[in-house]
């Protein structure tokens, strides 16, 4: 074998078939393009997911042990919490508004995202906008849950564009969590216990993305039998299935049933 890039692809089958550990199949795809090629066509067994901390490390949830990442944007800030990664992607914040993209498994792959938009009554003072969701749903198209001074709105957005376009629905205020999932936006609505499928589309005339479609797919819950709406509802996927996830406040007073965490399922 001349290279190790000239690894061939059933050596590197039988390899990956013996690395049980994500951290090793993470390895594995770093060495090169052709290594990492073959990395994605070998479906990886059931793994629990890394966690991405504020501080640009990992935590392993198997063996309990943290991954640093030799990463540093110069002029950029990571975003603090659940907002700093979304999928494979680390979001950093630049010193301009604007966000930048970064795989941390392929560090030449990135994707720039204009700054967040404002009100036209902001003024001088007033909280500046922040990004509570970020949702990357495709190479064209990002989706993001902005709010400052106002009710929680979608902004949509291409990569590279220029500004992003705020949707003016009134279904679509007040959002609490978004998720895409088969091609179509799902969101949470923040006070009326709305689960809502929104269908997004192109302007024949600018080609920036609007919203197409609002369907509402479910209205209440039995948790809104229990307690008032929670903020501690999310949406996720699961083996492919669309899933409600309502986490459990320990600290609550009220004797709820659910106290631990439930979810529902939604196909």
């Amino acid at each position: 074998m001349a290279s190790w890039s000239a690894l061939q692809t059933d050596l590197g089958d039988i390899i990956l078939r013996r690395l049980q550990h994500h951290a090793d199949r993470v390895r594995f795809g770093a060495v090169c393009r052709q290594w990492r090629s073959c990395a994605r066509q070998n479906a990886p067994p059931p793994q629990f997911p890394w966690l991405a901390l504020p501080d640009r490390t990992f935590y392993s949830l198997p063996d309990s042990a943290f991954q640093p990442l030799p990463l540093h944007l110069e002029r950029h800030r990571q975003l603090p919490h659940a907002q700093s990664s979304c999928g494979e992607w680390l979001v950093f914040e630049r010193m301009d508004g604007a966000y930048t993209l970064v795989n941390p498994f392929s560090m030449s792959t990135t994707m720039v995202l204009p700054r967040l938009p404002t009100e036209p009554s902001h003024a001088i003072g007033d909280p500046p906008p922040f990004m509570k969701k970020l949702v990357v749903c495709s190479p064209n198209l990002v989706a993001a849950v902005v709010g400052a001074g106002w009710p929680h709105r979608l902004a949509l957005c291409r990569p590279g564009a220029a500004s992003w376009v705020v949707v003016a629905h009134d279904q679509l205020n007040s959002l609490h969590d978004m998720i895409w999932h088969r091609g179509k936006l799902y969101a949470l609505h923040d006070n009326q216990c709305r689960l809502l499928c929104i269908s997004v589309g192109e302007d024949r005339d600018t080609g920036e993305p609007n919203v197409s479609r609002v369907d509402i797919l479910a209205e209440g819950s039995i948790w809104e039998l229990i307690e008032p709406p929670s903020p501690l509802l999310y949406l996720l996927e699961s083996d492919g299935a669309l899933l409600m996830v309502r986490r459990g406040d320990p600290n609550s007073d009220m004797q709820n049933p659910f106290v631990g965490g439930d979810s529902v399922h939604y196909g």
